[in-house]
């Protein structure tokens, strides 16, 4: 039997997600935590604009994310559900990690895609407090 049952997934701010397993209470929490750039537009001093188009990359990241960590739950449910009725084999295990392994992959991809485009939306001196206010001392892409 597996002992790490999925209990829930939970959407927070529709930007993070974190994946409950229960009896260990083992949390799986997507890492981009901290300020994002909306929430330092001020900071920035972001244009009505720029405001607009990293909105649009936040929802689509967040729409496809969303898709990827729900399906990610349901394989998991999956894989719990064939352990639990003792029908689970070294093929169909193999197949249902490999497959989550891969979703894994690409919702980490988005979550990093999304970076990579706000870096474009920004100007150098945006990045540079951006940076700065999260304590990047190197630099780096906007997280």
């Amino acid at each position: 039997m597996v002992d790490k049952k999925v209990e829930h997934v939970k959407w927070r701010d529709n930007r993070h997600a974190q994946i409950q397993f229960g009896p260990s209470s083992h949390v799986v929490d997507d890492p981009g935590c901290g300020p994002n750039v909306l929430e330092l537009a001020d900071s920035l001093g972001l244009s009505a604009e720029q405001q607009e188009s990293v909105r649009a990359v936040f929802d689509k990241m967040a729409e496809r994310a969303m898709q990827l960590g729900n399906e990610i739950v349901r394989l998991e449910r999956v894989l719990d559900e064939a352990f639990a009725e003792r029908r689970a084999n070294k093929d169909s295990l193999v197949a249902v990690t490999s497959h989550i392994a891969a979703l894994a992959g690409e919702l980490r991809a988005t979550h990093l895609a999304a970076h990579l485009e706000l870096d474009g939306l920004l100007t150098e001196h945006q990045v540079m407090v951006y940076q700065r206010v999260r304590g990047y001392e190197h630099g780096g892409h906007v997280h």
